[in-house]
């Protein structure tokens, strides 16, 4: 009988230390949890990309990558950790010298991004210029969070674009891009921007409609859908608007499910080496992993009472058009917390590796008390321990450039097909490194394809090859992609966008679910008329 409560008590011991759910409601050091999976993704970015400390990672990561891969990281470094990001900022002045930037919305993000790393505010106040409503909702979002850090948009100020945003509210609460039925990621992108102004009995009416939606739409494991699809980035967006509404996830009854919240149901995109996957089981994503540390990092502000994660730290709500006076080559924190600068790169397989052998440990340790010493229960678990640890150990992690130059033969081709990409509908309207005059951005190239392949798979295959940008949405089964070498829907209008033909039809499927043939000729085509280029 002694042995069998000591038995029980060490099996508690196990399934309580090693359990996956850190954040279950009224749970203790929350702050800590928290804390710990914002720093894990910071170390994941330093192991992925081979650098030994942040400080390398900005000046030769981050900085590198400015406009195009790496903003919301610095976004997030400042608003996070307080660290300075002169590299990065110099970098991303560069980057938008001279450059037209034909999107709005994007425009609207590189002048919040510039206002957030202490940069050019005149030169943000030009990009921000005239933006606001220029690309439905989104717009009057950023226009909002510009407004209150500082940049003046409109002689009517914030009541006018409130007006607008309260009244593209959806009978349901919600908001979305499209239809009449609310989406919560571009929900919880509207209260973000809406909270600063929440003492208006107008707003705080449209406010508490749309909490009831986010209430309603909570999945029962406290994460939520996007276009169809349960994913990491809507689920951190609420987090975020709910931080910035100084609504506690972990108090709020309206988003407690089961004794979980928010936090588990994020935590289920969550990967052994910090990042996150935007579908639950999937690959690591960039976008998710960014708007999870967004998320963390919202919280924390929230519980260290600063300003939401929009108001920024270096600006506030100063008045456009002064020089900063602020030190951009300091990277120590504002507060003094650094986030070990002297961080060396400690590979996640090795902590892996010995969590699993401490919990073979434990089972061990459990058996010999249990009175069960047969040598091959411990044959059987430290066996099973090392498949694990191989297994661990033949994950492979890939740099950007490693990425790029992936050119991996095909194990079981069964045929070849072609692939081109071409913006030639819009070659005249723009300019720049990445597309040649003549909008060729891949003349047809063969590409062998396995049974199976989809058109996506090629298209991902072409990027890497011959280092192509490329960005997509959507999880498996619902693929879209929305920019290549740069160019990205809506920049030249509202129907403006990619589309691909197989064999000069348009397939009734996403490009992920559109298998291919021997023989088939893929087409991606920038299109101003969505959907009809070759009627």
């Amino acid at each position: 009988m002694k042995n069998k409560f000591l038995v029980f008590i060490l099996s508690i011991y196990v399934v309580t230390v090693f359990s996956a759910g850190a954040f279950a409601a009224g749970g203790e050091n929350i702050r800590d949890n928290i804390k710990k999976y914002a720093d894990d993704i910071i170390s994941y970015k330093l192991v992925s990309s081979e650098y030994d400390t942040v400080d390398e990672w900005i000046k030769d990561g981050i900085a590198l990558g400015a406009g195009v891969i790496s903003d919301w990281y610095a976004f997030a470094l400042v608003q996070g950790y307080g660290y300075g990001v002169s590299a990065y900022t110099n970098a991303l002045e560069k980057y938008l010298d001279g450059r037209k930037i034909t999107s709005v919305v994007s425009a609207q993000k590189y002048a919040l991004i510039l206002l957030a790393v202490n940069g050019n505010e005149k030169l943000a106040a030009s990009l921000a210029e005239g933006s606001v409503g220029g690309q439905g909702i989104i717009s009057y979002v950023y226009g909002l969070h510009l407004i209150k850090n500082g940049i003046d948009l409109l002689h009517d100020g914030v009541d006018k674009i409130v007006d607008e945003i309260t009244a593209l509210q959806r009978d349901d609460g919600g908001w979305s891009v499209t239809g009449k039925v609310s989406d919560p990621d571009v929900t919880a992108m509207v209260l973000q921007s809406l909270a600063p102004y929440t003492s208006s009995d107008t707003v705080k009416s449209s406010v508490d409609k749309a909490i009831d939606f986010l209430s309603e739409a909570m999945l029962y494991e406290c994460d939520y859908k996007s276009y169809g699809v349960a994913n990491a980035e809507s689920t951190a967006q609420v987090i975020i608007a709910l931080s910035a509404l100084g609504i506690d996830p972990f108090e709020d009854d309206r988003f407690i499910k089961d004794g979980k919240t928010l936090f588990d149901g994020l935590e289920k995109y969550r990967l052994p080496d910090g990042s996150f996957s935007h579908t639950e089981g999937g690959e690591t994503n960039d976008t998710a992993t960014v708007q999870a540390l967004l998320a963390y990092i919202s919280y924390l502000r929230f519980l260290d009472g600063k300003d939401s994660l929009f108001v920024l730290d270096s600006t506030g709500d100063e008045t456009v058009g002064t020089e900063s006076d602020t030190d951009n080559t300091t990277e120590e924190s504002a507060d003094g917390d650094k986030f070990a600068q002297d961080v060396t790169k400690v590979s996640y397989k090795v902590w892996v590796s010995c969590t699993v052998l401490g919990i073979s440990a434990l089972v061990s340790v459990v058996l010999v008390v249990a009175g069960k010493r047969n040598p091959k229960n411990f044959l059987f678990i430290f066996s099973a321990a090392a498949v694990v640890i191989l297994m661990v150990f033949t994950v492979k992690l890939e740099s950007r450039d490693s990425y790029y130059s992936d050119t991996a033969e095909l194990f079981d081709p069964v045929g070849s097909v072609t692939i081109s990409i071409n913006c030639t509908s819009v070659s005249d309207k723009i300019t720049g490194e990445y597309i040649k005059n003549d909008g060729i951005i891949l003349d047809r190239t063969s590409f062998d394809i396995e049974s199976g392949d989809t058109v996506y798979d090629v298209l991902l295959r072409a990027v890497k090859k011959y280092g192509i940008h490329m960005e997509s949405s959507g999880g498996e089964g619902m693929k879209y992609v929305t920019g290549i070498s740069y160019l990205y829907e809506f920049d030249h209008g509202d129907l403006s966008g990619w589309t691909y033909y197989v064999n000069g039809a348009v397939p009734s499927v996403g490009c992920d679910g559109c298998k291919l043939s021997d023989g088939d000729v893929i087409e991606w085509v920038y299109t101003l008329d969505l959907g009809r280029a070759f009627e």
